[in-house]
């Protein structure tokens, strides 16, 4: 298992008190591991340390209340948790074999397909995105229960990024169909917020009417404080800024070319190489997570500048005090940005994810 250490070696465990496994995931203030070991993938074990087990592929992370966190691992077909104390893996959703689940059935003794993104509800039920098999799922974490029949799934295709609007309404970005959709609890109902209405594939970078606009495999999402929907337009290299009140959608970030240029310059002039995720930090700064670039990149709230705070290096793992652009990621699917400072990086091809202090 690799973890924070400052000879960087991989393929050794770090048994120190600043090890998660020794002081659980909130003791945490630097770049490390939580889960996964690096570079190594196959079947987990679980009840073992998250450190000490393999993931498989992961895709999606959220974290609860109470700080345990969330694994989505789409090759595994699994839903995990971390217990933020213990740091014991455990599975909360799917049986390890491909498949749709079955309603009403222990959630762990069921099959998924592809659980891509996560997100809590306001009961701490947990929807989950399965993009490969084409539906939204809601798990019942008090009941141990999970269901399909809850929403119509006939209005998706590759559902892979989930936002919270409020405790009963979320944003779904839906590769599939090249759109973004709201998604009702209460009411069931799905409304089309931005995007082709006939679910065609394209760029319109100008701003425009959201549900006459164009998007391509969108993914990654997220909401800020002011209700302002945030969208990593994947297949165009872009990132959307959404106003749902004025049904509007306009490019606020990269100017459409592939590449991995701009730092220190307006986000509009940048270059970004498969964008797949965004997160909202408490100070509002916008986070991206350039996944074909192997870099978390920031658009600073207040001067509209981006520059790179995560990856870009060669190193596998860093030590306390050192720079986090020494990392090296690999293909980064997904960043969350924790109310407690941290951040959340599902490093999806080393087969880890990493947790660090939320970069100034």
């Amino acid at each position: 298992m690799t973890t924070t250490t400052s000879s960087g070696k991989a393929g050794t465990v770090d048994k120190t008190a600043n090890s998660p496994s020794q002081q659980g995931l909130g003791s945490l203030t630097w770049a490390t591991i939580v889960a996964g070991m690096f570079a190594q993938t196959g079947d987990s074990r679980a009840g073992a340390h998250a450190i000490d087990t393999v993931l498989n592929n992961p895709t999606g992370i959220a974290v609860q209340e109470n700080g345990d966190l969330f694994i989505a691992d789409a090759n595994a077909h699994r839903v995990w948790r971390v217990d933020k104390n213990s740091t014991l893996l455990t599975a909360v959703a799917g049986n390890g074999a491909w498949g749709d689940p079955v309603n009403g059935v222990a959630a762990t003794d069921t099959s998924l397909k592809a659980p891509w993104a996560i997100e809590f509800d306001g009961n701490k039920g947990l929807l989950i995105a399965d993009k490969l098999g084409h539906k939204l799922y809601y798990l019942d974490l008090n009941a141990g229960t999970i269901t399909a029949d809850f929403i119509d799934q006939s209005k998706f295709s590759a559902p892979c990024g989930i936002a919270e609007k409020s405790p009963s309404v979320f944003y779904v970005a839906d590769a599939g169909k090249h759109q973004i959709l709201s998604v009702d609890l209460a009411s069931k109902a799905v409304t089309l917020v931005a995007g082709s209405p006939t679910g065609k594939a394209g760029y319109t970078p100008h701003v425009t009417v959201a549900t006459e606009s164009a998007f391509r495999e969108p993914c990654g999402i997220a909401v800020d404080s002011a209700g302002m929907i945030y969208v990593a337009d994947t297949g165009n290299h872009v990132i959307r800024k959404i106003n749902p009140a004025a049904n509007t959608v306009a490019t606020i970030a990269g100017s459409g070319a592939q590449g991995v240029d701009g730092d220190g310059s307006p986000a509009i002039n940048a270059t970004f190489d498969a964008p797949l995720s965004v997160a909202i930090t408490p100070s509002q700064d916008l986070l991206v997570s350039d996944a074909g670039n192997n870099r978390i990149r920031r658009i600073d709230h207040n001067t509209g500048i981006i520059t790179t705070v995560v990856g870009g290096g060669t190193r596998p793992t860093i030590a306390n005090g050192e720079k986090l652009t020494d990392l090296r990621l690999s293909w980064p699917m997904h960043i969350r940005a924790g109310s407690e400072g941290n951040l959340y990086v599902v490093d999806t091809y080393n087969f880890v994810v990493r947790m660090t202090s939320l970069p100034e």
